[in-house]
């Protein structure tokens, strides 16, 4: 049990850092990402211009493996 708390916890924080939205955060999971993962691939804004926005980024990556499928939906 502790340990779902802390994954929902860091969930949350990566939420908060990249500005991501719910089903965003779903995405990542549903692609088997953790949360550090999402933090380790989020784009800085000085250096690393050419990298796409967090949340692009999972949407891209979970069109390309999923189509177009809604979250709901498998």
């Amino acid at each position: 049990m502790t340990k779902k708390k802390t994954t929902k916890a860091t969930w949350a924080d990566v939420q908060a850092r990249c500005g991501l939205d719910e089903a965003t955060i779903q995405m990542a999971q549903r692609l088997g990402m953790s949360p550090r993962t999402v933090l380790a691939n989020q784009a800085s804004t000085r250096q690393e211009r050419w990298k796409a926005p967090t949340a692009d980024w999972i949407q891209d990556l979970y069109r390309k493996r999923f189509g177009d499928a809604k979250l709901g939906e498998r």
